[in-house]
């Protein structure tokens, strides 16, 4: 009888964790998202500019591989 709290608790334990796991998803989701995205068009534009005669070979490397060098 006295562990009436328990059986309260449990359910909403539950539901906290859930709700947690969730927004951990969203987060990631919006932090890690736009990063990749960003980074292909960074690297599009520069194709662009080096197909465009904007830039040469060795200005494209260098930049291509700035791009992908990890953050």
């Amino acid at each position: 009888m006295g562990e009436w709290w328990a059986v309260n608790l449990y359910p909403w334990l539950a539901w906290l964790v859930i709700s947690l796991a969730v927004l951990a998803v969203i987060l990631w989701v919006v932090r890690v998202a736009p990063r990749r995205e960003s980074r292909e068009d960074a690297e599009e534009m520069l194709r662009r500019r080096y197909i465009e005669g904007e830039i040469d070979e060795e200005e494209y490397e260098r930049s291509l591989a700035e791009l992908r060098r990890p953050t």
